[in-house]
């Protein structure tokens, strides 16, 4: 019920789920578009449910299961997304496996040119199994300007809750441990994440702020309506947001260096907002 009350999306009603209490006033926004809820354990939910749709939007989940459906778009050819909010911080991962897109430019004389694109995205499991290519000798302040800590942050509580089963609540130095092995596995230094980012992040682990989850919620529909209409490169494949900082950041994890080149007007952008509905589309609370 505490939930219900931050959303005006929500119709509060007696045994009911987020999912269902959201539909009542969602399907207002677009009565042309069919919008149902799942409410039965997605864990138990067999791969065959999932292979109907073109595109999959999963928030709040576990790694294991991030991994479990992110292998189970790339087999089937279905986009997907993996968002999670963390008190004043917030993720997302995409993975859309091969991506056309037209770019379109314009020259001082007013001539507009359309170019076909084409980009590489790789999975979830190979993109945490990588690792970074940094300078030697690079100083932190230098290294922070170049990819976010947030993200080291973030795998590193995702990992803990997979390998101990809950949140780090208090655990802070539970969590530090787990930080910095992701930092050793990515090759870069355990100083980038510092205690105070540590520390928000194990606090704030399972708390969700609503006006995070609107402003993150309104990047990746964004995103999605960018690869739907095949407008311009959608990001390739982690961005974070810090809202104290109000600062974005697009890393390409794991992705060939070609792929980097053909996405690099991607990094470090700032976003807006578009609103416009989309059908066949999955989204998992």
């Amino acid at each position: 019920m505490y939930q219900l009350s931050f959303s005006f999306r929500l119709k509060i009603l007696d045994r009911m789920q987020r999912a269902e209490a959201a539909i009542v006033n969602a399907q207002k926004l677009n009565p042309l578009v069919k919008i149902s809820a799942v409410t039965s354990n997605i864990i138990d939910t067999p791969d065959s449910f999932f292979e109907s749709f073109h595109l999959i939007i999963l928030s709040d989940a576990t790694l294991s299961l991030m991994l479990r459906l992110d292998k189970l778009c790339g087999e089937k050819n279905i986009k997907f997304w993996a968002t999670r909010v963390s008190g004043f911080n917030g993720f997302f991962f995409c993975d859309l496996i091969s991506h056309e897109y037209t770019e379109q430019s314009q020259s001082p004389s007013g001539a507009v040119t359309k170019t076909e694109k084409h980009v590489d995205y790789v999975s979830l499991e190979h993109a945490l199994s990588s690792k970074l290519s940094v300078k030697e000798g690079i100083s932190i302040k230098k290294l922070k300007k170049l990819v976010s800590p947030l993200f080291f942050g973030f795998v590193g509580l995702l990992k803990f809750e997979m390998e101990a089963g809950v949140w780090p609540k208090e655990d802070e130095e539970g969590l530090k441990k787990v930080v910095y092995e992701v930092c050793e596995g990515y090759g870069v230094p355990k100083e980038l994440v510092d205690d105070k980012l540590i520390s928000a992040l194990a606090k704030q682990a399972a708390t969700e702020f609503t006006p995070v989850a609107a402003i993150l919620g309104g990047i990746v529909a964004q995103e999605v309506l960018r690869t739907l209409s095949a407008k311009d490169a959608p990001s390739n494949n982690f961005f974070t947001i810090d809202v104290f900082s109000s600062e974005g950041s697009v890393m390409a994890v794991g992705v060939e260096p070609e792929a980097k080149k053909e996405d690099k007007g991607k990094q470090k952008e700032v976003m807006s907002m578009d609103t416009e509905e989309q059908d066949g589309v999955l989204i998992l609370d």
